[in-house]
């Protein structure tokens, strides 16, 4: 079931204290959506929430556009952690995977986090693992993309769709594959082509098979992240799932 809940700060658009979250349920997924529109002015506020190496990192941004996007996507991870934790933003401690996933240096709390031009998609759940990934939709060279990334039943599923259907089936493709093995932790040493999902639009998103096991498509459940005009999304999450609500953070519209 998704239910929605809106993050609730009158006074600005990047609340940058401790802001308490909704319940979060043993099973239950959280999934934050925030749009990155924040002023100059608030660019600087949020970047004081940021650790040492975080300014590193958006240091090393060619362009200002994509530093400020950095930023305030970062503050809003930090925000939306700090409010399941009880902690200011600032306060937030991450720690790295072997194949770069991060994760929180203490507590079992699990989340995920993507961003595609201006929303931010972020999972959280109490302890199973999860992955996230978002895109805008665009136009791109599908056919020449899935060859080289798909695994052969999803390509034979993509040439198969009528031409106004294909980019959006693309795009689930991608996602919940980007998904998958970012809730796997195992970066790209799992090739996209060793695993196999669901397409077609109107479908219920599935994993179909995995060299990981036969036990992998019982194992993770597929959410569409589909609230947001122009953009494809999806959650992958260790099953049971219990339920899952829809939130937005730092929002002016407040329903």
């Amino acid at each position: 079931m998704i239910a929605p809940w809106a993050a609730k700060d009158a006074h600005s658009a990047y609340p940058p204290h401790v802001h308490p979250s909704p319940p979060l349920g043993e099973h239950d997924v959280h999934v934050w959506t925030t749009r990155l529109n924040a002023t100059p002015s608030q660019i600087e506020s949020l970047g004081s929430t940021l650790s040492q190496d975080e300014h590193e990192r958006a240091g090393r941004f060619r362009f200002e556009r994509h530093r400020a996007a950095f930023v305030a996507a970062r503050a809003a991870l930090r925000g939306i952690l700090g409010g399941y934790l009880g902690i200011a933003p600032r306060l937030v401690l991450f720690e790295y995977g072997p194949y770069g996933k991060p994760g929180l240096a203490t507590g079992s709390l699990q989340f995920n986090a993507a961003h595609s031009g201006d929303l931010v998609v972020v999972g959280v759940t109490r302890r199973h693992r999860i992955g996230v990934d978002v895109e805008h939709r665009r136009e791109l060279e599908y056919l020449a993309l899935a060859e080289h990334f798909f695994a052969p039943p999803e390509i034979t599923d993509l040439h198969s769709l009528p031409d106004g259907e294909r980019p959006d089936g693309f795009f689930n493709c991608w996602t919940r594959k980007e998904a998958y093995v970012k809730a796997l932790g195992e970066g790209l040493s799992f090739p996209l082509d060793q695993f196999a999902v669901t397409l077609r639009p109107g479908m219920a998103p599935a994993l179909l098979w995995s060299s990981h096991g036969s036990a992998e498509s019982s194992r993770w459940e597929i959410l569409n992240v589909s609230s947001e005009p122009d953009y494809i999304g999806a959650v992958v999450v260790e099953r049971p799932v219990g339920q899952v609500i829809a939130l937005r953070w730092g929002q002016n519209d407040r329903r």
